[in-house]
């Protein structure tokens, strides 16, 4: 039997990325191994907007972007998702997530922290995927924490979060 493993991966500034890894395996009787159709399965384009509220240093305006990712999505025929997204900048994450037993939601098995571009951490507190009936788009939501380094070289801290829309290629 091949079973198919997956992630959800969120990216601050970024919408929400899978992408899955095949292995065989002939463990497992028919009950223990039956799949579970995942309708995030696909080729996506998302583009969504980022926020992000500075904590240091102090005075450090908010910044407000708009975010354009790729997503690949699969799954391990059991609901458990594997993420991968690349921005347009050139970063990259991978992070796990779980199929609502509805099959309508990905939701990050969160904490989890990803290495952008430019020096910067993202630690998730939260992320959460919506399909649209058609199953022809989803929405995006996460939260998260952020740290790094400015161009000028100021270390800065901050918390953000991001609505993204993705629909299917």
């Amino acid at each position: 039997m091949t079973r198919i493993s997956a992630l959800l991966c969120a990216g601050a500034g970024t919408a929400i990325a899978l992408v899955a890894a095949c292995s065989s395996s002939s463990e497992g009787d028919a009950a223990s191994t039956a799949a579970v159709a995942n309708p995030f399965v696909g080729t996506w384009s998302c583009t969504g907007v980022s926020k992000t509220t500075f904590t240091t240093p102090p005075g450090l305006p908010e910044s407000t972007k708009t975010t354009s990712t790729i997503v690949v999505i699969t799954d391990d025929g059991r609901g458990n998702a594997t993420s991968s997204l690349s921005t347009d900048g050139g970063g990259t994450c991978v992070l796990p997530s779980t199929l609502s037993p509805d099959r309508t939601t990905l939701t990050a098995n969160v904490p989890q922290s990803c290495a952008w571009e430019e020096g910067q951490t993202y630690s998730y507190s939260a992320g959460a995927s919506k399909i649209a009936p058609d199953g022809g788009s989803y929405t995006s939501e996460t939260t998260w924490s952020v740290s790094g380094t400015t161009s000028g070289g100021a270390a800065f801290e901050g918390t953000g979060s991001t609505s993204s829309t993705c629909t299917r290629l």
